[in-house]
C-alpha cells in the first residue's frame, strides 16, 4: 500500500514539476547538472538530455558568469537561499535574461543546488522601455526648462531697457526698434520651442500615417513663416525647383521640417545678409525613387565632430552653449518616420566655415497615390 501511494506520489510530483512553467535544475555544487524538467525546452530550446550532465556555468553569458560563480560560492558557503538576474544560452545562439531563485538541499544524502529560472524577457523590456521614458521625460524638461528660461530672461531685459529708453530723448528710434525686433525673436523662439516639443511627442506616441503630399505647398508655407517671422534681417531665398508640382510620401509635418531647417540658417548665420539656395531634385536607388533636398545657407556652418551630433536629442548637454539639436532632432525623426534619411555636408567641401548643406531623400509618392489627391482636390 505505501509502495503504491508513494508511486501515484512520485507520478503527481512528476507531473507538477514537467508542468510547471518555470524551469527547474538540480545541481551538484560543482555547478554540474542532475536533473532539468522538461520547460527547458519551451525556454531555452534544449531537451533535458542535452542538459544533464553539463555545467550549468557553460550556459550563461561569458559576461554574467563570474558574478553568477562568485554568487554560487557565496551562497554554499553560508548555506543562503540565493536570487539574481543573467542571461541563458538559448540552442539557436541568442541570450534570455532570466531570473533565478535557489537554496541548498539535502538530496539522498547529498547536498545538491535546487534553482528555479524564470524567463523575463517581456518584464526586461517593460523595464528598458520605461527607463527609455523616464530618460526622455527629463530630457524634454531640462532642455525645455533651460530654452524657455533664456528666453524669458532676453525678454525681461528687453523690457527693462525699454523703460529706461522710454523718457529718455536722446535714444534713437533705431535702437529702439532692435529692441522690439528682439522681443518678436524671442515669441517666434518661444513658440517653436513648444511647437517642437508637442511635435517630437505625437511622433513618438502615434501612430504616422503618410500620404502624397505636395512639397511646393509645405516650402512656401516655410519661406513665408520664416520671412514674416524674421522681417528685420536680409533674407534671399532662392528655389531651384519646375513649375511641375512635386509630391512625396509625407504629411502635415512637412511644413514644420522645412521651418526649421530655414530657422537654423537664419539663427546660425553672422553675415549681415542671410542667403539660402534651395535644391530640388529626383534621385533613385535600387528600391525607391526619392525627391532630394538641399537646403545650402551661408551660416557658421558645422565641424565635422557635430555633424551627426546635432540631430540626436541629448546633444545639448553642455547648457551654456547654444546648440541646433532640439529643433533638429524634430527633423531628424520626421523624416525618418517618412522612411527618409537627412544629413549635413559643408556648402564648400572642405570648408565648414562657408556654411552648411542639409540634404534630405524623401520617398516620392506613388503615381496612383497622385491621382487620387488630384481627384479628391478637383
Amino acid at each position: 500500500m505505501e509502495d503504491k501511494e508513494s508511486k501515484h506520489a512520485q507520478e503527481r510530483n512528476s507531473f507538477l514539476i514537467n508542468n510547471f512553467l518555470d524551469v527547474i535544475i538540480e545541481m551538484e555544487l560543482t555547478g554540474v547538472i542532475t536533473y532539468i524538467n522538461s520547460q527547458s525546452y519551451d525556454d531555452f530550446g534544449y531537451k533535458p538530455d542535452e542538459i544533464i550532465g553539463k555545467s550549468a556555468f557553460d550556459f550563461v553569458h561569458p559576461e554574467d558568469r563570474p558574478i553568477v560563480e562568485k554568487r554560487m560560492r557565496e551562497a554554499i558557503a553560508q548555506r543562503e537561499f540565493f536570487s539574481m538576474d543573467f542571461r541563458v544560452k538559448h540552442k539557436e545562439g541568442h541570450f534570455i535574461p532570466v531570473y533565478s531563485k535557489g537554496s541548498m538541499s539535502r538530496l539522498e544524502g547529498n547536498l545538491r543546488i535546487v534553482t528555479v529560472l524564470r524567463e523575463v524577457t517581456e518584464l526586461k523590456e517593460v523595464e528598458a522601455k520605461l527607463k527609455e521614458a523616464f530618460e526622455r521625460e527629463n530630457f524634454y524638461k531640462d532642455l525645455f526648462t533651460h530654452d524657455i528660461n533664456n528666453i524669458l530672461q532676453i525678454i525681461q531685459s528687453s523690457v527693462s531697457l525699454l523703460k529706461l529708453f522710454q523718457n529718455n530723448p536722446e535714444v534713437q528710434q533705431e535702437e529702439i526698434h532692435d529692441i522690439i525686433n528682439l522681443l518678436n525673436e524671442q515669441v517666434i523662439r518661444g513658440s517653436r520651442l513648444v511647437s517642437n516639443v508637442r511635435r517630437l511627442s505625437e511622433i513618438e506616441h502615434q501612430e504616422i500615417s503618410l500620404t502624397s503630399t505636395e512639397v511646393n505647398v509645405a516650402l512656401e508655407n516655410a519661406i513665408n513663416f520664416v520671412r514674416e517671422g524674421y522681417q528685420d534681417k536680409d533674407i534671399t531665398i532662392q528655389v531651384d525647383l519646375s513649375d511641375t508640382k512635386v509630391h512625396i510620401q509625407a504629411n502635415a509635418l512637412l511644413q514644420d521640417v522645412f521651418e526649421n531647417i530655414l530657422i537654423n540658417a537664419v539663427k546660425y548665420t553672422n553675415d549681415p545678409s542671410v542667403s539660402i539656395d534651395i535644391h530640388i531634385s529626383e534621385e533613385k536607388n535600387i528600391e525607391k525613387e526619392f525627391c532630394k533636398f538641399e537646403f545650402m545657407d551661408n551660416g557658421i556652418g558645422i565641424p565635422d565632430s557635430r555633424k551627426e551630433i546635432i540631430f540626436q536629442e541629448g546633444n545639448k548637454k553642455d547648457k551654456s552653449v547654444k546648440g541646433m539639436g532640439f529643433g533638429l532632432s524634430l527633423v531628424k525623426k520626421i523624416i525618418e518616420s517618412y522612411d527618409g534619411k537627412i544629413w549635413v555636408e559643408d556648402r564648400i567641401k572642405g570648408d565648414h566655415s562657408k556654411g552648411s548643406n542639409f540634404i534630405m531623400l524623401i520617398p516620392l509618392a506613388k503615381s496612383q497615390e497622385i491621382k487620387e489627391v488630384r481627384q479628391r482636390i478637383d
